[in-house]
């Protein structure tokens, strides 16, 4: 029955997860949409660069693909992921822009601010993306139009982004990593695929 293969998968997620030095959390949702199926921390936190996928699908759909889009997706830069930003307008724009992309991926709930919540970062990095909403938003994105560009470039990430779903042998997976320093002094890594 499902009930037992929940019980053994969140068994297995809790053992491991004990473990571990740092809180760690994980939501799973089927391609194409479905149930979530949560373990461990589910503390919304901030999206860091896993926003950029959002981000460069709104830009791509606006202005075509980008050198900026492929920097943005393979090597997470930070500066082309900021002409991306720009290309959608003002800020106020860009972020109803990202928006909707995150409510056509089955997002119901996250919004992408339109000014810097933290001086040192970038607007969008700052997006609140609960681990349920991103799962949802990742399980939906191959069956939303115009996505086969940056899922294509999801799938050729750079080396500081082939880890968790990036290590599973033999599989193509798009993935997109995040990472950054947390307001408690922590760091956060985040990962969508």
């Amino acid at each position: 029955s499902s009930t037992m293969s929940d019980a053994k998968l969140t068994a297995s997620f809790d053992n491991m997860a004990k473990g571990l030095s740092s809180p760690v959390g994980l939501a799973l949702v089927p391609v194409g949409g479905g149930e979530v199926m949560s373990f461990g921390d589910q503390t919304p936190r901030v999206a860091w660069s896993t926003i950029k996928v959002p981000l460069a699908i709104a830009a791509e759909r606006e202005n075509g693909p980008s050198p900026a889009a492929t920097d943005a997706i393979v090597m997470s830069d930070n500066a082309a992921a900021e002409t991306l930003w720009s290309s959608l307008g003002t800020p106020t724009e860009a972020s109803a822009a990202v928006t909707r992309v995150l409510r056509e991926g089955g997002d119901k709930t996250s919004t992408v601010p339109s000014e810097k919540l933290r001086p040192e970062f970038s607007i969008f990095g700052q997006t609140t993306w609960a681990l349920g909403d991103a799962a949802t938003f990742s399980a939906n994105l191959p069956c939303m139009p115009g996505t086969g560009n940056v899922l294509t470039l999801m799938e050729g990430v750079g080396g500081n982004q082939q880890w968790g779903l990036k290590a599973i042998p033999r599989r193509t997976t798009a993935v997109k990593g995040g990472w950054g320093p947390s307001l408690d002094g922590g760091y956060l890594v985040r990962q969508i695929g």
